[in-house]
Formats: C-alpha cells, sequence, structure tokens
C-alpha cells in the first residue's frame, strides 16, 4: 500500500457530520429558485432531496475478504536495545476487505461504541489494513486479523443505527 494510512472511524463524530450535513441540506434547499419550487410537485421536490442527501452505511462483506502475502525483510533494529540494523525474514500480509456503502462514514467514530480505530486505507471499494511481521511471530497474525475485522465491524453495526436514524429523518417530510 503506497498512500497514506488513516485510522478508520477516528477521524471525527458521525453525529457532528450528519448535522453537518443537515446544514448542507437545508442550505442547498435554501437555493432553490422560487419559481423552480411553485413549478415542482412537492413530493418530488423531496424526494429528489432525500436521494441527495440520504447516506448508505457501511456493510463490510467479510465473507470476501482476501489476503496478499509477499516476502520482506523485517526491521527488527532497536529491538531489545541493539543498536546495530538488524533485518529478519518475514512477511507483508495485506487484508483487503470489500465493502458497500459511503465511504466518508469510514471516518467517524458512532455515537455507540468505543472500540479501537483500525489503521489502514480505502483503495476502490476495499478497506486495505497492511501487517508486517517476521517469521518468527507469523502465528500472531490470524489473532491480529480478528481482532481487527470485530473492531470494524462493531463500528459499522453502531454506525449503521445512526445513519438508518439519520435517514428516517430525512424521509419524514416525504
Amino acid at each position: 500500500m503506497r498512500q497514506e494510512s488513516i485510522r478508520f472511524f477516528s477521524q471525527g463524530y458521525l453525529h457532528e457530520f450528519l448535522q453537518h450535513r443537515i446544514g448542507r441540506m437545508n442550505g442547498y434547499i435554501e437555493e432553490q429558485q422560487r419559481d423552480y419550487l411553485l413549478n415542482v410537485a412537492e413530493s418530488d421536490f423531496a424526494e429528489h432531496v432525500f436521494e441527495l442527501f440520504r447516506l448508505e452505511p457501511v456493510n463490510l462483506l467479510v465473507g470476501n475478504q482476501n489476503i496478499e502475502e509477499e516476502p520482506i525483510q523485517v526491521d527488527a533494529t532497536d529491538y531489545r536495545g541493539i543498536s546495530t540494523r538488524i533485518k529478519l525474514p518475514g512477511q507483508r500480509l495485506i487484508l483487503r476487505v470489500p465493502f458497500e456503502g459511503d465511504r466518508e462514514l469510514l471516518k467517524y467514530s458512532p455515537s455507540r461504541g468505543n472500540t479501537r480505530g483500525v489503521l489502514g486505507q480505502v483503495i476502490s471499494d476495499n478497506l486495505c489494513i497492511e501487517y508486517e511481521v517476521a517469521d518468527h511471530n507469523r502465528e500472531s497474525i490470524p489473532g491480529r486479523i480478528k481482532g481487527d475485522i470485530n473492531s470494524l465491524v462493531d463500528h459499522c453495526i453502531y454506525s449503521k443505527v445512526d445513519v438508518e436514524r439519520f435517514n428516517a429523518e430525512l424521509a419524514r417530510p416525504c
């Protein structure tokens, strides 16, 4: 992975993002020309605004995940106070978990739940998490992967509740 990694669900609060989105929606409505509003059916305009500002909750497709592996030399410098540069044989593993939904939601912490943020990248429609491990520590990776996936799934579940509540509020005037 070459681009900069982010910590998923830790760049702000989802409820603040949703409030800002409501403000943007209100601004959009106020910007509409009076003549346009007088000549369009209220239900058509409400549906248009709903479709424009609704959000699709993130759903991880965990069953379709895959892991790419490549051999590397892991830097063990400063391990246990060793001052000489030491490289150990190891592996770089890239976990790719496909997802559906609005990728912007991956930035924000839901109103409920307090799980750890996972460091990774969004590439196309995949969450990509990179692990580097020396060969002698490779058995630790399955547990780390499982913990990261569980954390991400929990965040998606908690976010879904907030997003569905937001969408229901948007749809109310329709």
